[in-house]
Parts: C-alpha cells; structure tokens; sequence
C-alpha cells in the first residue's frame, strides 16, 4: 500500500479529513492537496470544507478572510488550468467534488 505524504507542516491544520469523502485513491491525494493549501490561505475554515462544497462557498471565504483573489486562484489553476475559468463561470453550483473528478479523470484511462 503506498504511503500517503502528508503537506508540510507549516500549513499547521490536519485536513486528512477531506480523504473520507472521496471513494478513489487518486481523487483522495489530490482533495487533500487542494484541501491543504486551501487550509494555508484560510485557517481552520478549511474543516468547513465538505465533497459538496461549491466554489462559491469557498470564494466566500476568503473573501471574508481579506484572502487576495489571485492567492485563491492559484490553488487550482495550475492544475485545472483553463477548466478553472468554466467552474468560475458557474461557481454557485460547482462543487468541490466536481473539481476533484474533473482533474483526475484527464490521468484515468478510458475503459
């Protein structure tokens, strides 16, 4: 079984959590990435963070947390690239999850 890495601790908030959530192994490790460094620009707010979570929730709480837009944007844009900017276009209803299996299903080989 591979061993899972745990972020550095500098970002200080335990988010293994947000693993329980997801059935893959692949959609755990890479909600725990997102969930980890959503932790190091939000705080202990990231323990709110739920599979169902819309990206307008989380956008809400940076914004209530004086979070700079481009420190949240570079959460998931390195990685979602120019799909980040369709879930912004929709952010009311995409959720966490979407995110999630969007960006694992481009590595997932088709059956």
């Amino acid at each position: 079984m591979k061993q899972r890495q745990r972020g550095p601790a500098a970002s200080g908030i335990d988010v293994e959590f947000i693993r329980i959530f997801f059935r893959a192994s692949d959609e755990e490790d890479i909600a725990h990435r997102w969930a980890w460094r959503l932790g190091r620009l939000l705080g202990t707010r990231v323990s709110e963070l739920r599979a169902e979570t819309t990206l307008a929730e989380m956008l809400a709480w940076a914004a209530a947390g004086g979070e700079p837009s481009l420190d949240f944007v570079m959460i998931f844009e390195p990685e979602l690239r120019s799909e980040f900017k369709r879930f912004l276009d929709d952010a009311d209803h995409t959720t966490f999850r979407e995110m999630v299996e969007c960006y694992a299903g481009w590595f997932r080989r088709p059956s």
